[in-house]
């Protein structure tokens, strides 16, 4: 098998810690046994969360219900895009926008704002009608605030942003601009949330060795230039080809090496009962083959060092961009493929242990990065806490209550 897909416990999503466990006056918790459980992953597993129109609103509730059994992270599918935030000059809906942070926020489920800059004029939603045909100082006048103002909106509230989307294939800024519209648009994401990740996000770059070259020409570039860039979007859209483990990570290594962060940001498979182009053993695509796809998937891309976040683009049949290519049926039914993802981020990759404290209160573990509940017993009594496990400390006191 190839590198990374058998490694449950690679390149840091695990971490070696010892905890002295207090009582609440302060004296260890000595001799007793003490239940860990995860409840929170650090790495962000996402899914695009879409924007609900009249005819389909009935199915918002039970699609945020199979979200939240997965996903930490989301990225907002439609509600940002800039012709429908803005369709008339000035005239901006944050509606839409703002109910999916709220509800993100009640669930602690990060949010990422895509896209900033979609450059897919004149027929896309990157760029709105009322843009098309103006000068090219108004243009860049335009960008400028509608950057700053979606961003300043959101900066405390979206952890990631696409700042960039689509640049080899949609250039409609490159053209009216130039090329320089790039380092400018991530100086104002960076000034306007300092701490927020920015990428830029293209698709055709995993197994396609020439335009990943040529994409990693244009980060060095943007790099040598002082732009504050972060990460590399991956989309994954190959249609039916089967992009192998060595494909995914001979992608991530070349990213790492610039020592930017790698977010497959939209994974998708439709199944559609096609051959499978690009597997030793074929096959065709359908819920079965599409399990294993992700499944093979996920565990590569975990187990890469460079990789901190997986999103996929489709979550439910009734409303995805591929045909077929959610992880649940039309009548919320979980396919194959749901019950792959449950298993790996909610069981193999979580940690549960119980351990017994020695006479100083001591004891320690290993586990995956993120948050923890702490549980015991004292007496009658039941304690508790949390601590977040980061891997940056090995030692810590915990007290519980």
């Amino acid at each position: 098998m190839s590198r990374g897909v058998n490694d449950k416990n690679a390149n840091g999503r695990k971490a070696e810690v010892s905890l002295t466990l207090l009582a609440d006056d302060g004296k260890p918790i000595a001799n007793t046994e003490v239940r860990f459980e995860q409840t929170r992953h650090d790495f962000l597993f996402g899914c695009a969360l879409p924007t609900w129109h009249r005819g389909n609103q009935e199915a918002e509730e039970p699609f945020k219900d199979v979200f939240s059994i997965l996903f930490n992270y989301l990225t907002t599918e439609t509600a940002l895009k800039w012709r429908g935030l803005e369709p008339r000059k000035g005239q901006l809906n944050w509606k839409v926008v703002d109910r999916i942070v709220e509800w993100a926020e009640s669930k602690r489920i990060a949010v990422k704002g895509y896209p900033l800059v979609w450059g897919n004029g004149p027929k896309g939603s990157g760029v709105p009608r009322w843009l098309l045909n103006k000068p090219d100082k108004e243009i860049a006048r335009q960008l400028y605030k509608r950057v700053r103002r979606v961003v300043e909106r959101y900066a405390s509230r979206m952890t990631c942003w696409d700042v960039i989307n689509e640049p080899f294939h949609a250039t409609w800024f490159e053209d009216e601009l130039g090329s320089g519209y790039m380092k400018e648009a991530l100086g104002w994401v960076r000034e306007a949330a300092p701490q927020a990740k920015l990428l830029i996000n293209e698709y055709d770059l995993v197994g396609f060795d020439k335009e990943l070259a040529r994409f990693i020409k244009l980060a060095k570039k943007l790099q040598e230039q002082g732009a504050p860039l972060d990460g590399i979007g991956l989309q994954c859209h190959p249609g039916s080809r089967w992009l192998r483990p060595d494909e995914i990570i001979s992608a991530c290594d070349r990213i790492g090496e610039l020592g930017l962060e790698v977010h497959i940001t939209e994974l998708t498979v439709p199944i559609e009962k096609q051959p499978v182009k690009g597997r030793p053993e074929g096959g065709v695509w359908n819920e079965e083959t599409q399990a294993e796809y992700f499944d093979m998937f996920f565990r590569t891309a975990f187990a890469h060092p460079a990789v901190k976040a997986i999103t996929i683009w489709g979550l439910w049949d009734g409303m995805v961009w591929q045909n077929n290519s959610g992880i649940v049926r039309r009548d919320f039914s979980r396919k194959p493929v749901f019950d792959a993802l449950d298993k790996l981020i909610n069981h193999e990759w979580r940690t549960t242990c119980v351990l017994k404290t020695d006479q100083r209160g001591e004891c320690s573990f290993r586990g995956y990065l993120g948050q923890y509940h702490v549980e015991t017993h004292a007496g009658s009594r039941k304690l508790t806490a949390s601590f977040h496990l980061d891997g940056r400390s090995e030692t810590a006191s915990v007290a519980l209550a």
